[in-house]
């Protein structure tokens, strides 16, 4: 984790708030928007953008360890305030931004990947967002593990006839 890493996340989680209708983010959802950016990020620049390394396994997927301070110094400082909704569901704790966030804190490409993320997981339910973190390494990581950010940026897919004839032939090169 970079030094700064608790308020940059302060600063990703207020940005992803303003950017947002509070009705269509709740705890949950914040969570996977900043899991699914840092894993992005981390794909294309080697770097999350909160600085974690690291996110907490929680039932309803990934959660960045420190949120809660990053929420609370949002909350303190007057940039958000925290309310309750009843949905169908169950409550649901909605964040809304009083302040405009410091978007000069990231790049352009940055806060095009943020907005990227917002679109794709505003269109998924809470319960939709948490069942599509629940990965092949979500799986593998016990309650309360660590998820390794750079772990959650490899993105998998099946093994094509092409690319086995390759290996093939590369192991057979190597072996002689």
């Amino acid at each position: 984790m970079r030094n700064d890493a608790p308020y940059r996340l302060a600063r990703m989680a207020h940005y992803v708030i303003a950017r947002t209708p509070p009705d269509q983010l709740g705890a949950t959802k914040l969570n996977k928007v900043l899991w699914w950016v840092d894993c992005a990020a981390y794909r294309h620049w080697g770097a999350s953008i909160s600085g974690l390394d690291t996110y907490i396994r929680l039932p309803n997927g990934p959660v960045p360890d420190g949120i809660r301070e990053a929420l609370d110094l949002l909350k303190r400082s007057g940039c958000v305030v925290e309310q309750s909704r009843p949905t169908p569901a169950g409550s649901r704790r909605e964040f809304i931004a009083l302040k405009e966030p410091p978007v000069a804190e990231f790049s352009a490409e940055e806060i095009d990947l943020i907005g990227q993320v917002i679109t794709a997981v505003c269109c998924m339910t809470a319960a939709e967002a948490s069942n599509a973190s629940h990965d092949a390494l979500w799986e593998e990581i016990p309650h309360l593990g660590l998820m390794p950010v750079a772990a959650g940026s490899v993105v998998t897919r099946e093994v094509r006839p092409d690319d086995l004839a390759w290996a093939k032939s590369e192991i057979a090169r190597l072996a002689v």
